[in-house]
């Protein structure tokens, strides 16, 4: 669970924290200034699984009048960055008065056709064909709509909390009896039947839309999801001492990251026994199974299969199901 502590006297000013912590600031008349405490690590260049932001990430943020879900001020879609060492900051600020607002917020920020009308969906983007750890980890916050926790000047702290709004599929494959390099370059994840529309990726650079209240996507046609390796796993025997696969959640999770591979892809809901394809490029040879039972894709949780190479051929071990971890921060001081 990502958390925002928004705080002010007579300016409204958003920061976010993925922190399970919170985050208080303390305002005076002079400009704020932003520190987070943050992990030392983070676990991909995209997927956000704790606090740590690349330089540059920025979020967006819309106030709308509770009376009559108008702008709240003369501009709705508000950009707040980071330095990439914990400094959040925005060149905009929300002059709270007497009328109460509805406060929503998404990321990863973007400007959009007209940044000063209300707005409730945004963009996104779920390629057919990417590098590996490219994905974009879409996020939107719950929204605050309700009058007793509407923001106004005699109510200006607020905490927003940010949901994932994707569907992670990893993978940890490892091999039995295979007397090759073991090298693989390239995963794919497809509809097993064509037309069965699970697999969805971006028709347009526009089609996919993310709603902002509640995270749903529309829009996409079916396609294949196709990831490449610039630097190939080489695919290891599994190992009881250390354990590999682990059986233990946290590690097999670490395991993805160092030994494994990951997709973001618009959650499908119901899959069918057989109904998803996943094919893998292996010392230039494609091999290739199907999820071998019913399961519910649901967004905001990462499935991680098992999957053994034993000679020629590909089973399916396991499939662990498991939510985003996010890295508890510690807790910060605005001063």
């Amino acid at each position: 669970m990502k958390k925002i502590l928004i705080t002010s006297l007579a300016t409204f000013i958003l920061m976010f924290s993925c922190s399970k912590n919170d985050t208080v600031l303390s305002i005076g008349d002079s400009e704020l200034d932003i520190k987070i405490s943050l992990p030392a690590d983070t676990k991909t260049k995209s997927v956000i699984f704790g606090t740590a932001f690349p330089s540059n990430s920025a979020i967006g943020v819309e106030l709308l009048k509770f009376s009559d879900n108008s702008a709240y001020s003369s501009k709705t879609n508000i950009e707040f960055t980071t330095d990439g060492l914990g400094n959040w900051s925005s060149s905009e600020n929300y002059i709270l008065s007497p009328l109460k607002a509805k406060v929503y917020a998404y990321y990863p920020y973007q400007s959009l056709a007209d940044n000063t009308l209300p707005f409730y969906s945004v963009p996104i983007s779920v390629e057919t064909v990417a590098e590996h750890n490219s994905d974009i980890d879409y996020m939107y916050a719950t929204p605050v709509e309700s009058e007793p926790a509407a923001v106004y000047n005699a109510n200006n702290s607020i905490n927003l909390n940010m949901n994932h709004s994707l569907t992670q599929i990893s993978f940890i494959v490892y091999k039995d009896n295979y007397s090759g390099s073991g090298n693989l370059s390239k995963f794919f994840i497809e509809d097993a039947t064509p037309g069965n529309g699970l697999i969805l990726v971006n028709n347009t650079p526009s089609d996919l839309m993310m709603d902002i209240r509640d995270g749903v996507v529309t829009g996409g046609i079916e396609g294949v999801i196709e990831r490449t390796l610039s630097t190939p796993i080489v695919i290891e025997e599994a190992t009881t001492d250390p354990q590999f696969p682990s059986t233990d959640v946290d590690q097999l999770k670490s395991q993805v990251v160092s030994k494994g591979m990951s997709a973001l892809i618009v959650p499908p809901g119901a899959v069918a026994s057989g109904a998803v394809k996943f094919s893998f490029t292996i010392d230039g040879s494609t091999y290739s199974i199907s999820n071998t039972s019913a399961i519910n894709w649901g967004r905001g949780k990462q499935y991680i299969y098992k999957i053994k190479l034993a000679g020629t051929s590909l089973s399916l071990a396991s499939v662990t199901i498991t939510d985003w971890e996010a890295i508890p921060a510690d807790d910060v001081i605005i001063q």
